[in-house]
């Protein structure tokens, strides 16, 4: 079993209920089960930085017109 899914065991059912209606075994379930949370990490990794950026930007701003941040 992946680290990700001992990590969450609530996805067992879940990825039971994949195997079976996709007609996949379980190992199949599992990486795509890890595919999909590494694809999330991804994308909360690239909204954070993207967030970062706006923050730093409008950082600058306000003391760029005396706003004191």
């Amino acid at each position: 079993m992946s680290p990700q899914v001992r990590r969450f065991p609530k996805l067992m059912p879940l990825l039971r209920v994949a195997s079976e209606t996709l007609k996949i075994d379980k190992q199949q379930a599992y990486m795509l089960a890890n595919k999909g949370m590494a694809d999330l990490v991804e994308y909360k990794q690239r909204d954070d930085a993207h967030r970062k950026a706006v923050l730093d930007e409008l950082t600058a701003e306000a003391e760029k017109h005396g706003l004191g941040y």
